[in-house]
């Protein structure tokens, strides 16, 4: 009897612990020790690394407006703008006509030089040859330079082009700048036409000065002008910018 009754007390002892474990395993909601390796895999996958910020948002930047031409400033004109512009251009004398055309004949192939002159009919020979600068008053005095025009010996070497002498040319347009306003009478900027010559400055008074030859119009009304740049160092065609303000017609064009 004993025996039977220490039997079933062990018996009741095993369910007790039995039955214990298998709530405790509930409970928890996971096998009993899984925590303990979680524990360890995450140990495992910091250990020895460092944490990366997360990167800031890359922002977009507001589209900007181009910046505006300066109207103030003269603009070389291409080889195609300067055809379409030439294509409405109308002549009202043959003389204006080989003014204008002579002008432009030198655009890209003659250097400014300061005091540089011509009566030459055609392209000067002597031009591109290296010349001491002799005129005074420039920078470039003193200089040695490839030969070639400032601004009033280009119109002075337009007007020679009309093949009416040295005597002619000189009387009628002149060397300097002075004597080629002389020369012409002013034209209010509404009634230019091709052939007009632009001067930087009114005389008398101006101590600096620049002058070209109009050969054309921008689409807007705008004077494009043919002149030797002592800036570019060449003949070009241009815009007028502010460079050029003052517009008058020599006498001999003003027909």
């Amino acid at each position: 009897m004993d025996r039977f009754i220490k039997a079933a007390a062990a018996l009741l002892l095993l369910l007790t612990l039995m039955l214990s474990a298998g709530c405790a395993e509930k409970d928890s909601g996971a096998p009993v020790g899984a925590n303990v390796v979680t524990v360890e895999q995450n140990a495992s996958e910091t250990a020895g690394t460092t944490a990366v910020p997360t990167p800031a948002p890359t922002v977009t930047p507001e589209p900007t407006e181009a910046p505006t031409e300066d109207p103030g400033a003269i603009r070389i004109i291409g080889e195609d703008e300067l055809n379409a512009i030439l294509a409405r251009s109308v002549y009202s004398s043959e003389e204006q006509k080989v003014f204008v055309e002579s002008a432009l004949s030198l655009v890209g192939k003659v250097s400014y030089f300061w005091g540089g002159k011509s009566y030459h009919i055609g392209f000067d020979p002597d031009w591109g040859k290296l010349r001491k600068v002799t005129c005074t008053g420039d920078s470039t005095t003193g200089q040695t330079l490839p030969y070639g025009l400032d601004c009033s010996g280009f119109i002075c070497w337009c007007g020679a082009q009309l093949g009416k002498g040295v005597k002619w040319t000189s009387t009628n347009i002149g060397e300097g700048s002075w004597y080629q306003w002389n020369n012409s009478v002013e034209v209010d900027r509404d009634k230019l036409r091709p052939g007009d010559i632009a001067f930087q400055n009114p005389y008398p008074g101006a101590e600096t000065q620049h002058v070209g030859i109009v050969v054309g119009f921008l689409e807007n009304g705008d004077p494009v002008i043919v002149h030797c740049s002592c800036t570019e160092n060449a003949v070009v065609v241009s815009t007028a910018g502010e460079t050029f303000n003052i517009f008058r017609r020599l006498n001999f064009l003003n027909g």
